[in-house]
């Protein structure tokens, strides 16, 4: 109870960067093979999938560039799983894939932690994080969730 907020953001950013390292290690050969095709939208999945280390680091400096990156990329996790619960909800053709969605649910429920945690006062004070920094975030992140949705639909 007596226990720093810096403290928790810095026990988070260890245990968000063991959930990582568990995740990428088995995806490193095709990380290899994406530098050899060079292609945009490799390179693109490879910045975004090691963008985690930034967020990392600067978390546990306790700087405000961490909570912003931390806000748009649980930002995109949240955006991504809703989406893909919504779409595997909906039997296609009649017939339902069997896709497991308790993992979109997980990762919805999991984002939903980060974004409350990371908003408290006291770890906004902590991060330094302005009220209109936040509330500027806050906007970016909505529309870019607008903007998501709007491409996946098509628009």
């Amino acid at each position: 109870g007596d226990k720093k907020p810096a403290y928790f953001i810095r026990a988070f950013a260890i245990g968000f960067l063991v959930i990582w390292l568990i995740n990428i290690i088995p995806d490193i050969p095709v990380y290899i093979s994406f530098f050899s095709t060079a292609a945009f939208n490799a390179l693109l999945y490879t910045v975004i999938d090691f963008s985690p280390l930034l967020i990392i680091y600067w978390l546990f400096r306790l700087d405000k560039k961490g909570w912003l990156l931390l806000m748009l990329y649980f930002t995109f996790s949240f955006t991504a799983a809703s989406y893909s619960l919504i779409w595997w909800l909906i039997p296609r053709h009649g017939f339902d894939l069997g896709i497991d969605k308790s993992v979109f649910v997980v990762r919805i429920g999991f984002a939903a932690l980060v974004f409350y945690f990371s908003n408290r006062k006291d770890v906004l004070e902590t991060l330094q994080v302005s009220r209109k920094m936040q509330l500027w975030t806050i906007a970016c992140c909505s529309g870019l969730v607008a903007i998501y949705f709007l491409l996946q639909a098509g628009f």
